[in-house]
């Protein structure tokens, strides 16, 4: 409709681009809907800008979209956020995944950081484990991952630094969804 009014570009702004998570076939019978949506944004539009994909096996947009692609980055506007309230920070990832995140945002704050291993069982069964406990001593626990959309990562990461001892953490999400009772549920 835009062109059919003399628009000379079309585009899309789209802070989050949820089918960006189903990046590879997980079991028989899915799609990659990351390509799917790829190729029908890129069949109606010009260009795309977009806060912090989920890049975790792609390098770049332009592997799957066939239009001009622009990525606002997040981790330098965390990393200030947590310069600036967060007093000796640790950041941790909740996952493997998150590890390009957590290094981001921590070279970004000059502090170190660690990532938790996690083993997911189905959409809300998560286990994670703590690979280095001694790391937490004297220092707060910033939780940071790109997705929060059960929370079931993120809660059971909490469960792990609450048993190992740690200060209460601080949680960031990018992409906070709070699918049905995630929010609640984190809080408690």
């Amino acid at each position: 409709m835009a062109r059919e009014l003399g628009a000379r570009s079309v585009g899309v702004v789209a802070p989050y681009l949820p089918y960006m998570r189903q990046d590879a076939m997980f079991a028989p019978g899915q799609g990659v809907t990351s390509r799917r949506v790829a190729r029908l944004l890129s069949g109606c539009c010009d260009w795309l800008v977009t806060v912090a994909p989920h890049l975790h096996r792609y390098r770049s947009l332009s592997e799957i979209y066939a239009i001009a692609t622009e990525v606002v980055p997040a981790a330098p506007l965390i990393a200030r956020w947590v310069a600036l309230h967060v007093a000796r920070p640790l950041l941790v990832g909740p996952d493997e995944e998150s590890g390009q995140w957590v290094a981001q945002v921590a070279a970004g704050v000059s502090c170190p950081y660690t990532v938790l291993r996690k083993v997911r069982s189905g959409d809300r069964a998560v286990a994670v484990s703590l690979p280095d406990a001694a790391a937490l001593a004297g220092r707060t626990p910033v939780l940071v991952d790109d997705i929060v959309s059960t929370a079931r990562t993120m809660i059971a990461a909490v469960g792990q630094l609450k048993a190992a001892g740690a200060a209460p953490p601080v949680c960031i999400g990018v992409h906070a969804l709070f699918a049905g009772a995630a929010y609640a549920e984190l809080q408690a």
